[in-house]
């Protein structure tokens, strides 16, 4: 009886180990992610196929088998474990976190009134740039009556502090000198001190060109020689300072000098040759030889409203060509009682029309020519150069 109790035991406890064999339990692991996977881990009894990732191991029989008195003695049993107990290994591949590159952007350009050119290529011709002017550059003085004479209240040094580049210099021959004169009026400025202003000027501030238009103002007073000549005489005085070339240059080869312009008569080809064809009171087309001057000045008018119009009509012919030079010169005068000009009556109402039309000025608008120039309409033209 006691045979067979333990051969129903021995039965039933291998019964009991083929069916857990042939189970499968869920080992469940987390990923990177927040989603969870389960591997299945399986475990193998009795000579039964595993899983790859375990390995068997084989009892020693007396630890797994009974014997009852009578010597009788269960078969071995083989069981397999996991390779390890610890939780199975998931490889995932982590994600790089992604990085924004910040966009560049080009660095603002910074100018000063004294050296706004020094912030242009040196390629630009100087055709191509927009340039505050004055006429009668050195003209700071009335004779008797207001508004006949004076066309500025800035010396030339005030005005090339601005970031004014053109000057329109009228000189007269007096005993063998060269003095700013605004028709018979004496401005009391010799030319020997607009020259020292501007090369002062250009000795600090070497990323600047200037240009000078120079004309010969009234009859002559005293022993003189020629008007070419004694203005000839000045420039070679300081000839490193000057450009005398007729052809229309890039401003890398004029910084540091003065540009000349001339509206007299000389031999040879001696600067920018505006002496024949410079109409009066007149929009006109000047060829130079070697560039072409495109003017309005437009100076004795009968209205302040007949001026600004003949103004607004030059800037939109102003498109950039190769050389040609475009002037806009907004001064100029009203006949007033027994036909005494009046300069302040054009300056008046012109320059605060200036004002807000170079607020939003096209992309161009050349040399442009005021009186009574202020920091306000020399930095809107400069400025049309950056837009």
């Amino acid at each position: 009886m006691k045979k067979i109790i333990v051969l129903i035991l021995l039965l039933l406890i291998s019964v009991l180990l083929i069916v857990s064999c042939g189970e499968s339990t869920a080992v469940t692991t987390k990923g990177a992610s927040s989603e969870s996977s389960a591997l299945p881990v399986h475990t193998t009894c009795g000579g039964l196929a595993t899983s790859p990732d375990a390995t068997t191991t084989t009892a020693k029989p007396s630890d797994l088998t009974t014997t009852d008195k009578n010597g009788t003695t269960a078969l071995p049993i083989t069981t397999k474990t996991p390779a390890s107990e610890t939780e199975p290994k998931v490889t995932t591949t982590k994600k790089a976190p992604q990085t924004t590159v910040p966009e560049t952007t080009a660095a603002p350009i910074t100018y000063t009134a004294k050296s706004w050119m020094g912030a242009l290529p040196d390629a630009t011709f100087l055709n191509d740039i927009a340039m505050p002017g004055t006429h009668d550059s050195g003209a700071t003085k009335d004779y008797i009556l207001a508004g006949t004479a004076k066309c500025q209240s800035l010396s030339i040094a005030e005005q090339l502090a601005l970031g004014v580049r053109f000057f329109d210099i009228r000189l007269r021959r007096v005993d063998g000198e060269l003095h700013v004169y605004h028709g018979y009026v004496d401005q009391e400025l010799s030319f020997d001190e607009v020259l020292s202003a501007c090369y002062a000027f250009l000795a600090e501030n070497p990323s600047e060109a200037l240009m000078m238009c120079i004309k010969e103002e009234y009859d002559a007073s005293g022993t003189n020689g020629a008007f070419d000549a004694m203005v000839s005489a000045k420039i070679k005085e300081n000839a490193a300072y000057w450009h005398t070339t007729p052809a229309v240059p890039t401003l890398g080869a004029v910084r540091g000098k003065i540009v000349l312009m001339r509206r007299y008569s000389t031999s040879g080809s001696f600067g920018i040759n505006a002496s024949s064809g410079w109409r009066d009171n007149a929009t006109f087309t000047l060829n130079t030889g070697s560039s072409t001057l495109s003017v309005q000045d437009y100076y004795n008018n009968e209205s302040a409203d007949a001026k600004w119009a003949a103004v607004t009509a030059m800037f939109p012919k102003m498109q950039y060509k190769k050389n040609v030079y475009y002037l806009n010169y907004t001064s100029g005068y009203k006949a007033g009682m027994l036909d005494i000009p009046n300069i302040n009556t054009i300056k008046d109402s012109v320059n605060p029309k200036l004002i807000e039309y170079l607020k939003t000025a096209p992309d161009f608008v050349g040399v442009v020519v005021v009186d009574f120039v202020t920091d306000e309409i020399a930095s809107l033209i400069y400025e049309v150069n950056f837009r």
